[in-house]
């Protein structure tokens, strides 16, 4: 890569999308980015980064932004008095990415942008959200989408294809697999958001007949849903520790969304080697093969007939972990090798006119 070109990261997202970013963070170190996140969440990468304050709420939004507005022009101004080349990449969606590919466009210094939904999910529709996205996209240089099935929505809406490029969910850096054996009694896990879109309501009434030990829906959200019985509820920020915890005590993992484009559950629960339940949606379809996991209609009824498959197919449980282990390994140099493909990209896009 040209070492004159420097690459910038803005991640300014304080709820979403931070572990899909750490993941990312990892692969850029070898270019040595220079890197801003959202100072209340700093805490959370493990790598040396500058910190900008967002806002909390609507009043410190108005005036957070407008100062970010003005702000922005200097950080950009500053990098690029510094530099000979500079690319911009934001990975994960915040309002203020307008602001910087606005103002990249206005400097000539190429941006590009993930696009993780090209719309928003069921229970969270925004149009505000959407409308500021494509605002953005329509800026940038580049778009990076990790799925097929979004990029075919945003051609749909007359995004040029020509400038996207598809870089998948990365998998995650765990400190170890899950290597528990088939239990006829499993522990079932799902974790993640709780939100409308990921089905874990379709959980409650899946698992009222199945013998199981207990089922756990871990992660922030609102629900009227408490620990009872054989259900466990844990609402609240689930930390890396806990996490590897609940992921190496569950025999399987459960995905039943409604709907979904790239899931970073499923990136990290092909990490762990887990047993996976996973609904039959087209982004999902790009993470994972038939061999490694069990697709499913998201309806509580196809959701029960897997977990009792499971329960009753010792053999099924040891092959879809053999299987997963030996797709690891191949998905992971094939994302190493489009990444590299992507660095390459990102060092011969010449500077904007």
């Amino acid at each position: 890569m040209d070492k004159a070109r420097k690459i910038i990261i803005f991640s300014l997202t304080r709820t979403g999308c931070i572990e899909y970013t750490t993941e990312l963070l990892r692969a850029f170190q070898p270019h040595n980015p220079i890197v801003f996140v959202n100072k209340t969440v700093a805490h959370q990468y493990q790598y040396d980064v500058k910190t900008i304050k967002t806002y909390s709420g609507l009043i410190s939004f108005l005036y957070s932004s407008a100062f970010f507005f003005f702000n922005i022009k200097k950080i950009i101004q500053g990098i690029k008095t510094e530099y000979k080349a500079v690319t911009i990449y934001l990975p994960s969606f915040h309002f203020w990415n307008y602001f910087i590919a606005r103002q990249a466009r206005k400097e000539g210094i190429p941006c590009f942008v993930t696009v993780h939904d090209y719309k928003t999910h069921i229970g969270e529709r925004s149009r505000t959200v959407e409308w500021v996205q494509k605002l953005t996209m329509s800026l940038a240089t580049n778009l990076v989408f990790l799925s097929q099935s979004e990029t075919d929505k945003a051609v749909k809406g007359k995004f040029n294809n020509n400038k996207i490029f598809h870089l998948p969910h990365p998998n995650f850096d765990v400190e170890s697999i899950n290597k528990l054996p088939h239990n006829n009694k499993p522990n079932i896990l799902f974790i993640g958001r709780l939100k409308e879109y990921k089905g874990f309501n379709l959980l409650i009434d899946s698992i009222k007949d199945l013998d199981i030990e207990k089922l756990t829906i871990a992660g922030q959200g609102k629900t009227p849903l408490k620990s009872n019985g054989k259900i466990k509820i844990i609402n609240g920020y689930i930390n890396d520790d806990k996490l590897e915890y609940l992921l190496d005590t569950h025999e399987i993992l459960v995905l039943p969304y409604l709907e979904a484009t790239q899931s970073g559950v499923l990136s990290l629960g092909f990490s762990k080697n887990m047993v996976m339940v996973v609904s039959d949606q087209p982004g999902l379809r790009e993470q994972i093969s038939d061999k490694s996991c069990l697709w499913i209609e998201p309806n509580s009824t196809a959701l029960k007939n897997a977990i009792q498959k499971l329960i009753k197919n010792e053999e099924l449980y040891i092959n879809i972990k053999k299987n997963s282990k030996l797709e690891k390994t191949e998905f992971e140099k094939k994302w190493n090798d489009t990444f590299n493909r992507l660095i390459k990209l990102i060092s011969s896009n010449p500077n904007i006119n």
